[in-house]
Order: C-alpha cells, then structure tokens, then sequence
C-alpha cells in the first residue's frame, strides 16, 4: 500500500480582523520535493499578486490592507511530484468599523419659519451592522411621542447599512437634533455621530413643511416644497 510523504504542516486557520489591518495567512508542508503552494478563495485560484495582497515564495498569504471583498472561504493546495493536497477551509471575515455615509441636510444646519416640519436623515455602514441612536438636545429620544418626532430605520444593505429617518412635528423652539451609529467589531466599540441644527423664526409661516433650500451664510434656507400636515407630523412621500 502506497503511503504519502506529502502533508501539509502548517494549514491556514479561521480568522475575523478588521477592515484595512495586516493579515497573514499561512500553509506549510512538507514531501520528498519542496511542494508548491496555491491559493483558492471562494474556489477561484489566486494570482501570485493581486491589489492588496501577495503570496511569498515560501506559501504565505499577505495581505497589505485586507478589504471586506476578501471576506470567503480560503484553501491552499500543495503541490510535489504527481502528489497534491488541499487543506482544510479556512473562513475569513472581515468587519468594519461604523461610519455615517449619508445625513440630510448634508450641512447639517437648517432655518426653518416657525411651526414647521422637517425630515432628518442619517445612514450608516459598518459590520457588524451598526444601530442608530437620536439625540434631542443632548437627550436620548426613546419614547418618540414625548419628544414629538417619529423615526423610521430600514436596512439599505442587509447587516451592513442602515438608514434612519426622523420626522419631526412642527417646530415652534430652535432644536440640535444628533444621530448617532454604533457597532461593535473585533477592534473593539466605534461610534460616529453627525449633529443637526435647527433653527426656528419665531411667529413666520404656519403648519408646513420645507425640504428644499439653498445656502446662506453657511446655513440651509428652507422653502415650502408642500403642505400636508394633518396631525403635525410628516406624511410620506408620495
């Protein structure tokens, strides 16, 4: 019965990193001839360089800066003479840290005639997917009716980007209104928040809504777009 020298020493193991660290992915072996070593991720073999990442003479998988598309399930073969040997699957994840990449008004400074509404957006990416958390004056909003806004979260990309939207009543008081994302990897809790000014005119306009403004001296000018308020809340979008 025929025996084989060939055997892979050093397999590539599970890892979970952050986006944009080093990683080394190691797969050693040993046989009657030094063996040569491929890399399959997700069962396409790789290039010995691609963008990120470079595999050394002596089998090692490097990365430079690992990327959330490097994420899969990674296998090296080792080649000596006419033997080959694949190992184990080696799953790699990779999170990332949250960010807010979209708010509404991006200056995040509004006029607003009094007894108006307003509609506030936040959205942010992160894996784990983050969670949202909104501010009102410095005070955490949990019950929306005591704080007179309704607050609508949807996934834009399922676990990794989430969208929020708060609506607010008419506002009679100048308000700071804060969005805030949070997620935990495996670097650790990160948090990003984006900050709402809201000023209010006293005794101009009443019971209507404004989305669309232009700039003036560093504030968004808001003008009546419609009225639509039945209950002093935003209806939606038609």
């Amino acid at each position: 019965m025929y025996i084989s020298d060939l055997v892979i020493t050093r397999p590539p193991k599970n890892a979970t990193v952050l986006e944009d660290t080093r990683l080394l992915m190691h797969c050693e072996a040993a046989g009657n001839t030094r063996p040569r070593i491929k890399w399959f991720h997700n069962g396409d073999l790789m290039s010995r360089i691609g963008t990120n990442y470079k595999i050394r003479n002596t089998g090692t998988l490097r990365f430079r800066q690992v990327k959330v598309s490097d994420r899969g399930v990674y296998r090296c073969k080792v080649e000596s003479g006419k033997e080959s040997l694949f190992s184990d699957p080696a799953h790699l994840v990779v999170e990332a840290e949250v960010e807010i990449i979209k708010q509404t008004p991006e200056s995040g400074k509004l006029i607003l005639p009094y007894n108006t509404a307003v509609r506030l957006t936040c959205w942010a990416a992160g894996i784990p997917g983050p969670k949202m958390q909104w501010r009102k004056n410095g005070e955490s909003i949990i019950d929306e009716r005591e704080h007179g806004v309704i607050i609508e979260n949807e996934w834009i990309a399922p676990d990794s980007i989430l969208g929020s939207v708060l609506h607010t009543g008419n506002l009679t008081q100048t308000a700071t209104f804060e969005c805030e994302a949070v997620n935990q990897n495996v670097g650790g809790d990160s948090v990003q928040s984006k900050v709402f000014n809201i000023i209010v005119r006293q005794n101009e306009g009443v019971g209507r809504t404004w989305f669309i403004g232009e700039f003036k001296h560093g504030f968004l000018i808001m003008h009546e777009s419609r009225s639509d308020l039945s209950s002093g809340f935003l209806s939606s979008e038609k």
